[in-house]
């Protein structure tokens, strides 16, 4: 199955913007352990709540597909 351009193009992006979000978190949560500052705990929790919530939102997408029959289903 071939994908457009665009659809191409907006996969890309959504890797690349959790590229930089896992990155961002990684790396307040190394000020975190290197400085043990509240400010630094609380941007690494939030920046972790962002990162499970594009997992989930990939679970439910992905469980989504393969939920979804086709025309060669036997069922």
């Amino acid at each position: 199955k071939q994908l457009s351009t665009s659809t191409t193009m907006n996969m890309n992006n959504g890797r690349l913007a959790f590229f930089n979000l896992v990155k961002a978190m990684r790396e307040e949560q190394r000020e975190y352990f290197s400085t043990r500052s509240h400010e630094a705990l609380q941007k690494a929790r939030s920046l972790e709540r962002s990162v499970d919530t594009y997992i989930k939102r990939g679970d439910d997408y992905l469980k989504k597909q393969n939920q979804e029959p086709t025309l060669f289903d036997n069922d």
